[in-house]
């Protein structure tokens, strides 16, 4: 769980590594199949912004805005990760 509130990508998916980094070096086992979960939603009113916020997340959460736009216009498949370009769209 983080301990406040976001909704830029960059943070969730460094705190997915994080996670992973941590349960991988203390488990042996092989894994198939990993899900993340995002919950507690808060509309972007309702989250009090750092009065310290660098200029870099400001930047990133235009960048996530402008996906969601597009994607809601062209569909999910339009934009894709670069990492992903070799797979089928899902």
């Amino acid at each position: 769980t983080l301990p406040y509130a976001t909704d830029q990508t960059k943070e969730i998916w460094h705190s997915i590594q994080l996670l992973w980094s941590q349960w991988s070096r203390e488990q042996q086992k092989h894994v198939r199949l990993l899900g993340v979960g995002v919950s507690d939603f808060a509309g972007d009113k309702s989250v009090q912004r750092s009065l310290f916020e660098d200029e870099a997340s400001g930047e990133h959460r235009k960048v996530d805005q402008t996906i969601d736009s597009v994607r809601a216009k062209f569909g999910m498949t339009s934009l894709r990760s670069a990492d992903t370009l070799g797979r089928p769209p899902q």
